[in-house]
């Protein structure tokens, strides 16, 4: 017969595997979607402005940290994901920053997601 605090025991191993376990599936969808879009040709300032000056697009890119080597933005970007940290403003709805837009729909998506 098992005591309480076995069962405990077992509860507290099956829940932390249950956790580590969805945090491995979400980092790798992260970054999975980091490095894809990065093979994607453009970048995310030509590719939802349909004609933008170069001077534009330079500022945009040097704001934004896209002229720093891959691997800094990627730690950069998980840094930022993490702390929600000036995530940006929204490409679709510039008056919004992505921050807030996951802010607003994480609730529902927990939810959803549980």
């Amino acid at each position: 017969m098992k005591t309480n605090s076995t069962r405990i025991k077992h509860i507290i191993i099956y829940v932390s595997k249950k956790l580590g376990s969805a945090l491995l599936v979400i980092f790798l969808a992260v970054s999975a979607t980091f490095w894809l879009m990065h093979m994607v040709k453009g970048d995310p300032y030509t590719a939802s402005v349909e004609r933008v000056e170069e001077s534009a697009r330079q500022q945009y890119i040097q704001e934004t940290g896209l002229d720093q080597p891959v691997y800094i933005q990627y730690f950069r970007f998980l840094k930022q994901l993490i702390t929600f940290d000036n995530t940006g403003v929204s490409l679709v709805d510039h008056s919004t920053t992505v921050t807030d837009t996951i802010r607003s729909s994480l609730p529902a998506s927990t939810v959803l997601g549980l």
